[in-house]
């Protein structure tokens, strides 16, 4: 492990706005479309190299990560380190509780879509974006 410098802080950062751009991306339907007319008997399969390349593209930026090591920037201790260990608790319990909202096999892209043009979403949804991206951070 390294403590890190401004370059390694640097690259870190960029690593992960590129992840964030190319995920993006990878996610619109100009992408989708592109792909399935380039490859129409590949189509859906999308999904799985989609998640498949998101994986991937992460290992950079967390790898970068773990290899660095720096002070903290908090320590909680006490009422409020058990607080905060509440409230990782109960994000972890919502993230878990979105899970009944979606159909992982045809998520993680090992089955093809199969509800054409409707979207289930979560109740989570009615204040966050990205609910498994909320109760991540």
């Amino acid at each position: 492990m390294q403590d890190p410098d401004s370059n390694s802080l640097l690259l870190l950062a960029l690593l992960w706005g590129g992840y964030s751009v190319v995920h993006s991306l990878l996610a619109s339907n100009r992408a989708k479309r592109w792909a399935a007319q380039r490859w129409p008997q590949n189509g859906s399969r999308y999904r799985l190299l989609y998640n498949g390349s998101s994986l991937v593209l992460l290992v950079p930026p967390i790898w970068l990560y773990l290899g660095l090591r720096g002070p903290s920037i908090w320590q909680w201790s006490g009422l409020f380190g058990w607080m905060a260990q509440g409230l990782a608790a109960l994000a972890l319990v919502g993230a878990l509780a979105t899970l009944r909202y979606y159909d992982t096999g045809e998520f993680l892209g090992l089955r093809p879509t199969v509800t054409r043009g409707l979207f289930v979403i979560s109740p989570f949804h009615r204040f966050v974006r990205h609910p498994w991206y909320f109760f991540a951070l």
